[in-house]
């Protein structure tokens, strides 16, 4: 996990990478392999600085430079809940693309959620 700082250097959020195996309610046993393979991107923010493209850019650097070139991972995986729609949107602008809605895949508050599940792949020919 890494920091976001402002000009300054006071801590305003995070981006990293997790293993996403068992954290969500797959059905579809091709979906759970390929999900059981893979690493989720997690983000936040402080409230005053969101909508200013600052956690996009961290989530595509974290993806190109540390998942892509350091890590030589193939994809990663995004998953936001259904009415989080400027999540939706920091994954858009960082390359992501939607895959499908999973339907009650994750619990929060002692109840079911559907999230949305997005992908972004490395380009064919980026540094491995």
């Amino acid at each position: 996990m890494w920091a976001i700082r402002n000009s300054n250097e006071e801590f305003i959020g995070y981006v990293g990478l997790y293993q996403t195996n068992e954290k969500y309610v797959i059905e579809d046993d091709q979906d759970k392999k390929f999900f059981n393979d893979s690493y989720g991107i997690g983000y936040y923010i402080s409230l005053e600085y969101r909508g200013l493209g600052i956690v996009s850019s961290a989530v595509n650097l974290v993806c190109n430079e540390i998942a892509f070139k350091e890590l030589h991972l193939n994809y990663v995986v995004g998953i936001t809940f259904v009415d989080n729609e400027r999540s939706h949107n920091v994954l858009e602008r960082s390359g992501f693309k939607l895959v499908k809605l999973l339907k009650n895949a994750f619990k929060k508050s002692g109840e079911m959620r559907d999230v949305y599940w997005f992908i972004k792949e490395r380009e064919v020919g980026q540094i491995q």
